[in-house]
């Protein structure tokens, strides 16, 4: 049996009915240090002051996603607006600034959809980008062989920094 935690993401509104409580963040205690999982909405200001436009933005995406077939195109417009507004670095810099706040070693976040693992300080902030662009999408952390494996279509296996003292 194997125990699922969804995380509370600025989408899941209408799917947080199906499970019994939602969790905005999630702490795991690994070998190397904790690990914070959040979605990572929480570190976009965006979307917090100007919600119509993020709603209009989300609903026009949609149906991009829907009517256009090509997984490319609606990359491409994810990655054109969250580059625009820089939120891609905006996001990573303030979820590096909650792990030092709350001593994290790691930290993981999606909500940018946009897959990178980045090392500041003592902070490994991992992003697991996006499974509805690209199913194959993600980030495997496999702590006994000491590694992150960025998952898609130009990823490459790399080896996660080791705290000693731990």
């Amino acid at each position: 049996r194997k125990e699922v935690v969804w995380i509370q993401g600025n989408h899941d509104a209408e799917i947080l009915p199906l499970f019994n409580e939602g969790i905005s963040e999630y702490v795991v205690n690994t070998p190397h240090g904790k690990l914070g999982i959040l979605h990572g909405h929480q570190f976009d200001n965006f979307i917090r002051k100007y919600p119509l436009t993020t709603d209009l933005a989300s609903r026009t995406y949609y149906y991009v996603q829907r009517f256009v077939k090509s997984n490319r195109f609606s990359e491409y417009v994810k990655y054109t607006s969250k580059s625009w507004l820089n939120v891609i670095n905006k996001v990573r810099a303030k979820a590096i600034e909650h792990a030092i706040s709350r001593d994290y070693r790691f930290i993981a976040c999606g909500h940018v959809h946009h897959h990178e693992v980045h090392d500041y300080e003592n902070v490994t902030y991992i992003n697991s980008g996006s499974f509805m662009d690209r199913a194959q999408e993600g980030v495997q952390l496999n702590w006994d062989q000491n590694s992150f494996e960025i998952l898609g279509d130009f990823s490459e296996p790399r080896t996660a920094p080791v705290l000693t003292g731990i």
